[in-house]
């Protein structure tokens, strides 16, 4: 008896997919192919920045230097993958922000 409800449960899941209209199979067969890439292209994502990390930061520190008026330096960055899932975001740590008066008024 048990192997006619496996049979059964097998039969009607498959049937199940099989009703479904062409057109809901493509958009299926798109979403998951568009979900695929977009995971690939995270994790591409997340190599490429834990592997030119010092460049990264070189980048990132000598840009927000040119926009203002002191000095900016970080001392270690990370991506923060899981946080901000689509996205790639990055993790700063050991900023120091000083302005160019800090002689001055310290």
């Amino acid at each position: 008896m048990a192997a006619s409800v496996k049979e059964d449960f097998l039969s009607k899941s498959k049937t199940g997919y099989r009703k479904l209209p062409r057109w809901a199979k493509v958009v299926i067969a798109v979403s998951a192919g568009f979900l695929l890439l977009l995971i690939l292209l995270w994790l591409i994502m997340a190599w490429y920045i834990n592997t030119h990390k010092k460049e990264l930061l070189e980048k990132i520190t000598t840009t927000v230097s040119e926009n203002i008026s002191g000095h900016f330096h970080v001392d270690d960055m990370e991506p923060a993958l899981i946080k901000g899932f689509p996205s790639i975001g990055i993790r700063l740590a050991g900023i120091t922000l000083s302005d160019s008066m800090y002689n001055v008024h310290k």
